[in-house]
């Protein structure tokens, strides 16, 4: 008689239970990583005050969400049903990212540093709503089509036959989130983040001025002089943080504590060009 094949059904669907868990985690911290990760690991770079602030209180708000979406996607079971709650979901935590660098991150330097508190200003005015909109109506896009291929990846992770196969099928699923952090990340922390790289850079020029110094026409292209008012502070400890920005986001401000003592610069932001073109303006003591 020929051998009669086990019944993996009742495995199969215990399975994808647990691994509609995993994936929902998978992809709440993938796409917190490309969104707030990388852009943490780039403020770190350029000094800036609590660089890790918004992963800190985005991660756990984000997952928390794509698990839900994901439990409920599975449990329900129908693919159409899939996609509405997968782009709700990745728009919902698209609205959640594009509020965190204003509100969030206010409510965070209130909290833990009263001192920034009082210098910075992020109103969430009609520019960035534009830049979050166009952000969301994308990203949901993402997530609709991570719904249509939902149940496919429950199906080949469930059915693998080793647990490590099983992580391959999550992880392609994972790319659309990835590509919704990577979106929100161009859309609206790239323009914030730039202009305090460019104080930074700003002031490792002048450090560099100072032992090996660059000629006329390379400091002026740098504007080297407008870290004059900052003489005999560019050694000491410097932290940065964005301030503030004018309604286009075209004009920013940004703070730099020296060890105690607070410069504050402007930076104009020329969108004329591809990339935007980012220039140190002027700095004042404070």
């Amino acid at each position: 008689m020929p051998r009669k094949e086990k019944d993996r059904s009742a495995e199969i669907k215990a399975a994808k239970k647990k691994i509609a868990i995993w994936a929902g985690l998978i992809a709440g911290l993938a796409f917190s990583i490309t969104l707030w990760g990388s852009d943490a690991v780039s403020l770190m770079s350029a000094n800036a005050a609590h660089p890790w602030a918004k992963l800190i209180m985005g991660v756990l708000p984000v997952t928390g969400l794509c698990v839900l979406a994901a439990w409920l996607s599975q449990r329900i079971g129908r693919w159409i049903v899939s996609v509405l709650i997968m782009a709700a979901c990745v728009a919902l935590i698209g609205l959640f990212a594009g509020h965190l660098p204003f509100e969030g991150l206010m409510l965070y330097y209130k909290v833990f540093d009263p001192q920034l508190a009082a210098k910075v200003q992020y109103p969430y005015n009609a520019t960035i709503a534009t830049r979050v909109g166009a952000g969301l109506m994308v990203s949901a896009l993402f997530g609709g089509l991570s719904g249509v291929f939902f149940g496919r990846m429950l199906d080949n992770a469930a059915s693998a036959e080793k647990k490590a196969a099983a992580i391959l099928p999550i992880l392609f699923w994972s790319v659309f989130f990835i590509s919704s952090g990577w979106l929100m990340n161009s859309f609206v922390q790239t323009p914030l983040q730039s202009p305090v790289s460019a104080i930074n850079q700003l002031v490792e020029y002048g450090i560099t001025n100072e032992t090996a110094p660059y000629s006329q026409a390379d400091a002026q292209a740098m504007n080297l002089a407008a870290l004059d008012p900052a003489t005999g502070l560019i050694h000491l400890p410097r932290r940065l943080a964005l301030s503030g920005y004018d309604a286009t986001l075209s004009l920013f401000s940004v703070v730099v504590d020296f060890d105690g003592q607070w410069v504050d610069c402007t930076v104009a932001v020329d969108y004329g060009t591809n990339p935007p073109a980012v220039r140190p303006v002027e700095c004042g003591m404070e």
